[in-house]
């Protein structure tokens, strides 16, 4: 038989087996397997390690940031722009997609580290019988069949079979997540389905030993281990899943996608049967996609999901896939793992019974302070001798040990001894008096079939005690007597059944309870039969274990139900624990408990149907937590499961939103899960979730601006082309509105607070799409009018100065309406006035910038030639931001409108919709205005005009000008203070005249610093001189007295001072020296006139200059020379090169244009050779006259009054207008740059116009 096989279909499992059939189906024996035995079994079963699937590379995680159809529609929008010449757009498209995807990288790259660390749980190396002999070999070479040893301390490195067992308990939470340590027994069991945590004489990898030694027989190893099978699952449950958004994203894309391609279609159908150029068509389809497609709206949805994830990081809650923070939102199913989820995760003892007196244990986790109270009083345990009995019986029968770990305590060793021990310290047990007084004798271990465990301790006078724990039902088996209030006295029938009735009313409340008793003996028994020992004893009492919920669970499952969210508790404990928790946290009363073996008796199908009406799951296993999730799945619910252990991981992983433990959580669990709770509390779950409606509502309100924004622009783009107009918007406009407009005020919405009000609402439906009717209602109501307001100003521009002005008026209005959109848009259908709009600081200050930015746009000439715009003045802008906000002011009219019909019709199925209404009426009006403008300019029309002709002849312009004299400055030789000599402004200088001086002022404060100096110094070194006379006299004395001391003292004394002397003196003479050196180089420096001239700028007398600063300036009064600068208003009218002359007494000079400033608005002239002989010194200004050039053409200015009337209002001097063409018999638009006028005519400087053609004055009808 194939030991690999765990069991057949006819096989008994593991469990069910006895030791000799367990170790005769692996064809083993107690002396293990023989070498060739295990190289054959190893090369069958392969390494006992967990196959990891293929790790995601940081290329294959990057490439998945594309799946979404609207990446791809964005893509496809940058390579058509690139291929058409408009690189700047396909530029800063490609640049979102790719922010986008570096974005979504980042969260994710490790994401898929879940089965490698499930590795890091085998243990490294094990002790194995091979060959009779026990050695030590690497735990990837073990095989089913090998005997393994294993002791407290150890990882067990296999499934296995126990074999035989001493006082051998287990640490299986890695596989059942439950805290307390599983007693081991190697004796078969009778029934097959049993859960991991029931299967006793069996231990598993991953697992460890809490205490005792054990052997077992390998019946299972790597993938085929119940390890195995939670990596198997952990891979399954990741599989093709999508988070709700993701779904919603992707089905909005799709039909973006569809629905742009059709009008574009349609649009450019309609141009092929009007016989327009194929390019320009072309050029205008991309227009309309880049209208359609919001292309800001990936970058902001992840924007929106990462601010979120900062919010909640915040709130404890750190989130590993954006794309969670969403699904959080929609989440109405919440699958909680009970222990060190909605408990804390560790037994506390809380209650105890003794001497017919209940007491309750106050304090938290292991912590050894709290109160003991007993029918609400405090109770002190000095004054109570059974309470101090009940607490040594506690602490000197018990093993473990509290450990303090900075503001927390630990339990050393198993966790069940570690309560009771915390009880028994509150109850004022003294572990280490009691080892004092009392020293331990002997211990009889725990073993299953006792279920006891007592210790021997020395009493006085050579008595000895026995201290007994265990389970209640055996202890009063073997109890004679108990201790009543009374004292000690024989138990009665009565009293027994009271006990054991108290005992299972306890376990009816989730508690684990353990009995207590002691006996004494006169001497130490000889030899410790636990038979003979354990019997005739005096029952204590009782207490009550159990893992308490955690304080903060109740308050958030009781949130959860008004925010219409079903929380269901999934646990590997027993039954009646899992239901008393589930009462005591609040879960609903009616639902049902079911069990892993009940599970196994259901199909997917039978369980969907019955899964809405269980609230508790216990003694279920991994497996099982995967079905019950994908169970809800199958109801449509959006599931979130949360989970601490091992056995969690699958469902984690396969769940909407897996949710893992920080604090007490398994590296596998987290690994597995979308998102990580940092303080292990089931509120912060709660706290996510409405973060996470928070969020969707700020997407869903994002959405609807830009594709507000978009349709407005959609829906001009299509009134003007079905028209017959030009398009008003170029596609670097629409990209500007669509990413730099559009997108910060988006960013502001995505951002903003979440709705005070959002956790009293039902969940979203998990098929709800993003738009649905309610969305394009408001989409069109806000759209039509912006779209309205930009055609008609689209139209004023063209006819007043022509396509550029047209769009310039269309661009900025467009741009100013969506910035006024924005600040009602975070609302949705709700009135502006409703919320407090300094709630969202940031939208408004962005709006403003973004404000000022266009203004700014249009007085910039390189900035409005990038956009492709004119420059407007700041008033024709002023005018355009104030129209612009008529849609906001409309739409807010609408919702104001709607919110008080809603209000009187609250009780209405369908409420009506006023703004549909409006929507039509703003359509019909932007169509209507477009085509009565059109109208005469179609053909076959038969009105009759008024003609004037355009006239082409040379220009001859005369330009007045002011000659700037030459100006000579005057800059400082050095630093210093300046000494001025006359030299006023306004004074006539002569050349090499003095007119100032520099005194080195750092020098001479320098000269004067070293002087002081050296003089101080040579104070010093004089009273130097006089101690050194004295030292030097001292030391003749003690020469004089021959005592040798004395001598020694004074010589030193005598060269130290002799030493600072020689120093002092050393420093005067660098002194001296140093002030000799500046006092000659810091000379005083004369400043002379250049040339002669007038003074007409002078620094101040007395004033300290640094090197090269201006002391004066001398306009020369020379001779004018051949080159000289003039300034001039019409510096527009000469550019370099050309030709002019100089007129100066009706002579004219010969001249040529050397440069021209038109920012300055300055020029240099250069006259011809022998012309400067005739200019005459003092010359101030002169007539400048440009030699006529080539043939400029000219209108009558009846075709241009409007552009004039324009150009005056402005002070423009060059204006871009539209002239009326008459081109065979029919009226056409011709847009042209006006220039200079002489009343009767004004020149057109560019524009498609030509000689002879015949521009229309008025109408003729």
């Amino acid at each position: 038989m194939d030991p690999g096989v765990s069991e057949g279909s006819n096989d008994a499992p593991w469990h069910c087996l006895s030791t000799t059939e367990s170790l005769q189906r692996l064809a083993s024996s107690s002396h293990g397997l023989t070498r060739s035995q295990a190289d054959e079994a190893l090369a069958r079963h392969g390494p006992n390690t967990i196959t990891v699937s293929e790790a995601f590379s940081p290329w294959t995680i990057f490439l998945s940031q594309f799946k979404s159809a609207l990446i791809w529609i964005l893509v496809a929008a940058s390579i058509v722009s690139g291929a058409l010449g408009e690189s700047e757009d396909s530029i800063a498209i490609l640049a979102i997609v790719v922010l986008n995807a570096l974005v979504g990288f980042y969260q994710e790259y490790s994401a898929e580290k879940s089965i490698a660390a499930l590795k890091q749980m085998a243990a490294p190396r094990a002790r194995v019988i091979r060959d009779g002999e026990a050695r030590t070999i690497p735990a990837s070479r073990i095989v089913p069949g090998d005997i393994i040893e294993f002791e407290a301390g150890d990882l067990i490195a296999a499934d296995a079979r126990l074999i035989s067992a001493s006082a051998l308990s287990c640490v299986e939470s890695a596989l059942t997540g439950e805290p307390e340590a599983v007693v081991k027994q190697p004796g078969a069991l009778q029934e097959r389905n049993l859960p991991v945590g029931d299967r006793v004489n069996m231990v598993f990898l991953g697992t460890s030993v809490a205490a005792g030694v054990g052997r077992g027989v390998v019946v299972a190893t790597g993938m085929q281990t119940e390890i195995g099978r939670i990596a198997a699952l952990i891979r399954e449950a990741g599989e093709g899943r999508e988070t709700p958004l993701q779904q919603k994203l992707d089905r909005f894309g799709r039909t973006l996608l569809w629905a742009t391609l059709g009008i574009v279609a349609l649009l450019f159908g309609l141009g092929l049967l009007r016989k327009e150029p194929i390019v320009d068509l072309f050029m205008t389809s991309v227009s309309l996609a880049v209208a359609a497609l919001p292309e800001s709206l990936p970058a902001v949805a992840t924007a929106a999901l990462s601010l979120g994830v900062m919010r909640m990081s915040r709130r404890r809650a750190l989130v590993r896939r954006l794309a969670s923070v969403e699904t959080l939102g929609s989440t109405n199913v919440i699958c909680s793992d009970k222990t060190g989820t909605l408990t804390e995760g560790r037994m506390s003892a809380q209650t105890m019974f003794v001497a017919e007196r209940r007491y309750e244990i106050e304090g938290e986790g292991y912590e050894p302070r709290g109160a003991i109270r007993s029918g609400g009083v405090t109770i002190s345990p000095e004054g109570d001798s059974p309470l101090r009995k009940m607490a040594d019986n506690l602490v000197g029968c018990n093993n473990a040990r509290l450990e303090s770990v900075g503001d927390s305590w630990t339990v050393i060793g198993d966790p069940t001894e570690g309560a009771l021990l915390c009880a028994g310290l509150k109850s004022g047990g003294d572990p280490v008096a009691l080892e004092r007084a009392c020293p331990q004798l002997y211990e009889i271990p725990f073993d299953s079939d006792r279920k006891l465990h007592s210790t021997l301790r020395w009493l006085a006078e050579g008595r000895v005690r026995l201290l007994t724990n265990g389970a209640p039902e055996a202890l009063l088996a073997r109890a004679s007597q108990v201790l009543g209030r009374e004292g000690v006295h024989a138990v009665t029938e009565e009293e027994r059944a009271a006990l054991l009735h108290h005992n299972a009313s306890l376990a009816s409340q989730g508690f684990r309870v353990l009995g207590c008793a002691f006996r004494d003996f006169d001497a130490a028994p000889s030899p410790v039969d636990p038979v003979e020992v354990e019997r005739d004893l005096i029952f204590l009492g009782l207490c009550g274990l159990r893992d308490p919920p955690r304080r903060e669970a109740r308050e958030a499952i009781a949130k959860c139900r008004s925010a219409g969210i079903r929380v269901v508790m999934i646990t590997g404990d027993h039954p009646r624990t899992a239901k008393a928790i589930a009462l005591d946290l609040g879960f609903e009363g009616d639902g049902e408990t079911v069990t892993g073996v009940m599970l196994d008796a259901l199909d997917d199908n039978a369980l969907a149907a019955r899964v809405p009406r269980i609230s508790v799951y216990a003694r279920v296993s991994a497996a099982h937590k995967l079905r019950i999730v994908r169970a809800w799945q199958a109801n449509g619910a959006v599931v979130s499961m949360t989970g601490d252990g091992v056995n969690d991981a699958p469902a984690i992983k396969g769940a909407d939103i897996g949710v893992a433990m920080g604090l007490s959580g398994s590296e596998v669990t987290k690994q597995a899960s979308d998102m990580i709770i940092t303080d292990d509390n089931f509120a912060t779950i709660v706290d996510a979730v409405e973060e996470g409606r928070g969020i969707f509502e700020n997407i869903k309100n994002t959405l609807q601006y830009l594709l507000s924004c978009n349709a407005a622009e959609l829906l001009l783009m299509t009134v003007c082309i079905v028209s017959g107009f030009p398009s008003p918007l170029l596609p670097i406009h629409l990209l500007w509105i669509n990413l730099v407009t559009d997108g910060p005020p988006a960013l502001c919405l995505a951002a903003d607070r979440a709705n005070p009000e959002v956790m009293s609402h039902l969940p979203r439906d998990r098929d709800q799409p993003l738009t649905d009717r309610s969305f394009l209602e408001t989409m069109l109501l806000t759209a039509a009018p912006v779209a309205a307001l930009t055609f008609l100003v689209f139209l004023y521009g063209l006819q007043t100065g022509g396509l550029t002005l047209g769009r310039s008026y269309a661009f900025t209005s467009m741009v100013f309406s969506q910035l006024f959109v924005a600040l009602s848009a975070r609302n949705g259908m709700t009135p502006f006035w409703r919320r407090n709009p300094l709630s969202n600081p940031y939208l408004i200050v962005v709006t403003g910038a973004l404000i000022f930015i266009q203004l700014s746009s249009h007085q910039s000439a390189s900035f409005a030639h990038l956009l492709q715009v004119a420059e407007l003045s700041l008033h024709e802008e002023i005018l355009l931001l104030a129209a612009s906000a008529t849609p906001m002011l409309l739409l807010e009219l609408v919702k104001s409108a709607s919110h008080f019909v809603a209000s009187q019709e609250a009780g209405a199925a369908e409420p009506r919709r006023p703004w549909m209404n409006w929507i039509t009426a703003g359509v019909i009006l932007a169509g209507a205005a477009g085509a009565w403008l059109q109208w005469p300019a179609r053909e076959g029309t038969s009105a009759s005009y008024v003609t004037g002709g355009v006239e082409r002849r040379p220009v001859r312009r005369t330009i007045d000008a002011t000659i700037e004299p030459r100006k000579t400055q005057v800059l400082s030789p050095m630093p210093g203070v300046v000494r001025f000599h006359d030299c006023e402004v306004g004074s006539l200088v002569v050349e090499n005249q003095l007119c100032a001086a520099i005194e080195d002022g750092a020098s001479r404060a320098e000269t004067a610093r070293l002087q002081a100096a050296a003089a101080k110094t040579r104070a010093v070194a004089a009273k130097q001189e006089i101690r050194l006379l004295g030292a030097r006299k001292a030391l003749a004395q003690a020469r004089a007295a021959k005592a040798r001391r004395r001598i020694l003292a004074a010589q030193r004394r005598y060269e130290e001072i002799r030493r600072a002397l020689l120093q002092l003196n050393t420093l005067a003479v660098r002194y001296e020296a140093a002030f000799a050196r500046v006092e000659r180089e810091g000379a005083r420096r004369e400043v002379r006139a250049p040339a002669a001239g007038v003074v007409s700028e002078r620094a101040a007398q007395g004033a300290i200059v640094r090197k090269d600063d201006l002391l004066f300036v001398v306009n020369a009064d020379d001779r004018l020379g051949n080159t000289f600068a003039i300034a001039t208003r019409d510096i527009e009218g000469i550019k370099v090169g050309d030709r002019v002359f100089v007129v100066v007494a009706d002579e004219m000079l010969p001249a040529h244009v050397k440069s021209v400033d038109e920012a300055q608005k300055r020029a240099v002239i250069g006259l011809d050779s022998g012309a400067e002989a005739r200019l005459s010194p003092g010359l101030t200004a002169v007539r400048i006259e440009v030699e006529p050039g080539k043939e400029r053409l000219f209108a009558p200015n009846e075709a241009v009054r409007y552009a004039q009337e324009k150009c005056k209002r402005t002070h423009e001097r060059h204006c871009v207008s539209q002239l009326w063409v008459l081109r065979e018999g029919n009226p056409v638009v011709v847009p042209v740059e006006l220039g200079s006028s002489d009343g009767k005519r004004t020149e057109i400087l560019g524009g498609d116009l030509k000689a002879e053609e015949s521009l229309i004055l008025e109408d003729g009808r």
